[in-house]
């Protein structure tokens, strides 16, 4: 018995392990038209395993470079005109993502609060500094009961997280007024429960009226019958 985890491993999942072995058979095959012939078949067959991939067009290229690297670059076949073979090893690598070093003094605010600051601390016009600084308050105060739901915020505990975040360097008015855009949660329509009753009370008068009228009239429609 063939244990899986004793076998050799699946390069591309996706393909699954039959199509491997079927590239590991193409590498046995003596005749070149024949194994030609079948590695464009399993081009065809991996298309089909995959039937959400794009344009098949614009998918050869790919299928063909899986097939060399399952193959370790030993397949003696020909690949279509404009199709590039490209070895794993010879791919360009992306540049490796740099964490963030710094950390967040009030991490309920986040991150980029304090490089707004940073660069309203940098702006010479004092006008435009100060309606910047207005709208990093706004953010923090709509960020603040975003994230703190219960707990009420003051003008004045922006203006001063604002005076910390700049160290002292922000001479902001008292006077000054920040808005929090908070989206209120939409009730739910409460049903009346008096014009539930009234209706459904209403129903069952004129299902009884309209039973009443049936009886009657079958009572009538007896009454006319002749008798012998």
């Amino acid at each position: 018995m063939n244990y899986k985890s004793t076998e050799e491993t699946i390069l591309y999942p996706e393909y699954g392990r039959h199509v491997q072995n079927l590239v590991k058979y193409a590498l046995t095959i003596e005749d070149q038209e024949k194994r030609q012939s079948v590695v464009e078949g399993i081009i065809v067959l991996m298309s089909q395993i995959l039937p959400n991939a794009r344009n098949f067009e614009e998918q050869k290229d790919r299928f063909w470079n899986h097939i060399f690297h399952i193959a370790d670059y030993k397949l003696n076949v020909t690949p279509p005109e404009g199709v590039e073979i490209i070895r794993v090893d010879q791919h360009p690598k992306p540049s490796q993502l740099s964490y963030p070093t710094g950390s967040a003094r009030y991490r309920h605010y986040g991150l980029n609060v304090q490089q707004l600051v940073k660069k309203a601390l940098a702006m010479e016009d004092e006008e435009k500094k100060i309606e910047f600084v207005k709208i990093i308050g706004n953010y923090m105060k709509t960020a603040y009961r975003t994230w703190n739901s219960e707990h009420f915020v003051s003008d004045e505990m922006i203006i001063n997280d604002l005076a910390k975040l700049s160290n002292g360097e922000f001479i902001i008015d008292e006077d000054m007024r920040f808005v929090s855009v908070v989206p209120q949660a939409t009730g739910v329509k409460k049903t009346n429960r008096k014009s539930a009753r009234s209706g459904y009370g209403n129903r069952s008068k004129s299902n009884n009226k309209n039973s009443t009228n049936r009886n009657r009239n079958n009572s009538n429609n007896r009454n006319r019958r002749k008798r012998y």
